[in-house]
C-alpha cells in the first residue's frame, strides 16, 4: 500500500524505506510520515524521511534506547527527549517493538 502524493498530508512506505516481506504482509506499517502536522517535524534532525509512528515515544515513561538528557524541572528530574530521535528512525522499529514486547512479559 502506498500513499504518496503530492497533495496527500500523509506518507506510508517511502520509496527509501525497504519493502519487507513477512508471511502475506508489506512492512508498510512500520512508517509514516504527516509532513503537514504543526508539530513536524517534532525534532531537529538529519533524517532524510522523519518516522511519525511514535509521534508520542513509548519510550518516555521506560529506559530509553535512545540518548535522552535529564534536567531539573520545578526540583524534579525530567527526561527531555528534545535531542532524541531514535523512535523516529525507520531502523530502528524492528529493535523497539522487541523491546516494548519483552517489556509487557
Amino acid at each position: 500500500m502506498k500513499l504518496k502524493e503530492e497533495d496527500s498530508q500523509l506518507t506510508v512506505s517511502p520509496d527509501h524505506v525497504k519493502e519487507e516481506i513477512e508471511g502475506k504482509h508489506n512492512a508498510s506499517y512500520r512508517f509514516f510520515e504527516n509532513r503537514k502536522c504543526e508539530f513536524y517535524p517534532c525534532h531537529k534532525t538529519d533524517i532524510e524521511q522523519f518516522n511519525c509512528l511514535f509521534c508520542f515515544c513509548p519510550l518516555y515513561y521506560a529506559i530509553c534506547l535512545g540518548e535522552p538528557q535529564y534536567i531539573q524541572l520545578n526540583g524534579s528530574l525530567v527526561k527531555d527527549c528534545s535531542k532524541c530521535d531514535y523512535p523516529h528512525r525507520t531502523e530502528n522499529y524492528t529493535e523497539l517493538v522487541e523491546y516494548l514486547k519483552l517489556s509487557l512479559e
